[in-house]
């Protein structure tokens, strides 16, 4: 596993490690569970020495106290860290559950995809509800999961331009990922539903798993939903 992982300083107290992929490659619900198992190792076994751990599609960006831990020591430990532990890894991923409501009421951008794909409104629902989706990343804003991947049938691109508000607990969708937005925010991706609870901050970690189950405009109330 070592021979495809680069660990570079990128600043007096930053480390990157980077998994190398090939052209075209999509990075894989099996590397995000490796990235985000590092992250959290290290943030536990290191927790007086490191400051932040960021995970990305393909990156882990390691953040440390420069009086802390050296970038040498650090380096060791996560080389020592793949070597051990990369091959064995047998960790199970927690199974987010999020109700979303898919209607236009909530859903600015439900029509026009459906109309985009020749879907109809059940079909879209269908495809966005049946995978399985991975935590690749969060950021953006606290709680905002970076998540893969949607059917190639829904893969829509961004709005060219930025929406001055996306309500809190939207649902959408840019590419082949799709998000909850955990708080109202500008926003360009293609909004298609809309959760009645929004993710918190913490809720999301990179390796997690997402499903989407779609409820009605009676449940959506029931849980708190705001229209």
């Amino acid at each position: 596993m070592t021979d495809s992982v680069l660990v570079s300083e990128v600043s007096e107290d930053s480390l990157l490690v980077s998994w190398r992929l090939a052209a075209g490659e999509l990075p894989s619900p099996r590397l995000a569970q490796l990235i985000g198992g590092l992250g959290q190792y290290l943030a536990s076994t290191y927790a007086a020495q490191i400051l932040n751990v960021i995970p990305a599609y393909n990156t882990l960006l390691v953040q440390r106290k420069v009086l802390g831990i050296t970038a040498a020591e650090l380096t060791d430990a996560i080389q020592q860290w793949l070597i051990e532990y990369s091959p064995h890894a047998r960790a199970v991923p927690h199974c987010h559950q999020i109700a979303v409501w898919y209607d236009i009421s909530v859903a600015p951008d439900l029509v026009a995809l459906c109309a985009l794909h020749r879907l109809t409104e059940s079909q879209l629902v269908e495809l966005h509800t049946e995978p399985e989706y991975t935590v690749f990343a969060v950021g953006f804003q606290p709680g905002f999961a970076y998540l893969g991947y949607v059917d190639e049938r829904l893969q829509t691109p961004r709005h060219a331009s930025f929406r001055a508000e996306v309500a809190a607990g939207s649902v959408a969708i840019a590419d082949r990922q799709t998000a909850i937005y955990p708080s109202a925010s500008p926003g360009g991706w293609q909004v298609i539903g809309r959760t009645p609870t929004p993710p918190n901050h913490g809720q999301f970690s990179a390796g997690d798993t997402v499903r989407f189950i779609a409820i009605d405009r009676a449940e959506y109330l029931k849980l708190g939903g705001l229209v």
